[in-house]
């Protein structure tokens, strides 16, 4: 019998509202499952993200689609077992993409 293992999940979804011009809205989430190998972790994890997906009608009266975009990365904990402080994801980063982290997101 195979041991599990920890693995944290990047998960890209797009927000798509049915307005001409407006530019799409991304969300990242990061999840955690547990699984023999990558390619489980993959299955598992693009069968949560697309039951995710939903429509529905924002204020503005617009419908808004929030659809699974894909996985970014699939990272292995190192650690067995979860506790406190354990690292479930890191990346190396662009300025670029540290200065867009830093601007916050604004509402329209």
């Amino acid at each position: 019998m195979k041991t599990k293992k920890w693995y944290s999940v990047s998960i890209l979804y797009r927000g798509k509202e049915n307005i001409t011009n407006h530019q799409d809205i991304w969300e990242e989430t990061i999840c955690l499952f547990d699984a023999e190998n990558e390619a489980e972790v993959r299955e598992k994890a693009e069968e949560k993200s697309k039951s995710a997906e939903i429509k529905y009608q924002s204020i503005s009266g617009n419908t808004v689609d929030w659809v699974f975009d894909g996985i970014l990365s699939v990272y292995e904990l190192s650690e067995e077992s979860i506790v406190n402080g354990t690292e479930v994801f890191s990346r190396f980063l662009r300025e670029d993409e540290v200065k867009s982290l830093r601007t916050p997101f604004e509402d329209e």
